[in-house]
């Protein structure tokens, strides 16, 4: 219903926030590098250096999801580098390349998703991620949502791309929207890490940091839209209001219920 409202709002203007180009451009730079280096380092031991590690083997339908999702961030940072230089020719071209890899993105993060409960029964340890039957429903569920809502924002961002200032918002949230798995890997490090006694509390500061990061990522859009332009963008507005009751809803009250749990058992 949100995102109806947002692709027909008069308010989607151009003209709705006139921030400083280059203050804005620098921002959504910065912040692409930034998701960029949250997905390198929090998937660093389970993939990107796992012959490091001794870790289990993953799935291959796993490599090709997380080939996907680095792709997806390292053409982000392109494409906001582009803007930034003022390459807008070659940041349009390009998009046609990022719209086929955002489709793509959902179907195999979908397959993933819906197998991780099979995976799971056969294996407690599934991606070389030790969980528990809660944290593996848990993590389904926002999964769930997040390639739901990753979906809608970008689809209504590629429908808006002719207005930049909206397309550009609804982009970076729904790139935010994926890097909640890539935060939850350094809570689940800590399984694999038992050499300090201190780790129990360590854990629990390192969940509040994690849980603050994850809302605070939009939030930092809000801080930009009223430093640069004195208002509240409406995508900002938009993104924002459906990012943060998925991101509760599915991390913390859906999977809580009896029908949520009994919906991701039954994928086993």
């Amino acid at each position: 219903m949100a995102i109806v409202t947002l692709a027909t709002s008069p308010a989607f203007a151009p003209s709705a926030a006139a921030p400083h180009p280059r203050a804005a451009n620098r921002f959504f730079q910065l912040t692409s590098v930034v998701l960029l280096a949250i997905v390198l380092t929090g998937f660093s031991r389970t993939f990107f250096l796992r012959s490091l590690f001794q870790v289990p083997p993953i799935a291959m339908h796993v490599y090709v999801h997380a080939l996907a999702m680095t792709g997806w961030f390292v053409l982000f940072v392109v494409q906001t580098s582009l803007v930034a230089a003022h390459r807008t020719d070659l940041h349009r071209r390009l998009g046609i390349l990022g719209a086929v890899l955002a489709m793509f993105l959902v179907v195999i993060t979908a397959v993933t998703a819906l197998g991780l409960p099979a995976h799971y029964k056969v294996d407690h340890v599934p991606n070389g991620i030790p969980m528990t039957e809660d944290g593996m429903i848990r993590i389904a569920w926002v999964n769930f949502g997040s390639v739901a809502l990753f979906a809608i924002l970008v689809t209504t961002a590629l429908a808006l791309r002719r207005r930049p200032d909206t397309h550009k918002r609804l982009m970076l949230v729904a790139s935010m929207v994926l890097v909640g798995p890539a935060l939850g890997r350094y809570i689940a490090y800590l399984n694999i890490w038992k050499s300090a006694s201190s780790i129990p509390q360590f854990a629990s500061v390192l969940l509040i940091v994690t849980t603050i990061t994850v809302v605070a990522m939009p939030l930092a859009l809000v801080a930009h839209d009223l430093r640069t332009a004195r208002r509240l963008h409406p995508a900002t507005l938009w993104a924002t209001i459906s990012y943060l009751p998925v991101g509760v809803g599915f991390n913390i009250i859906v999977p809580a219920t009896a029908a949520g749990r009994a919906l991701v058992t039954a994928l086993q």
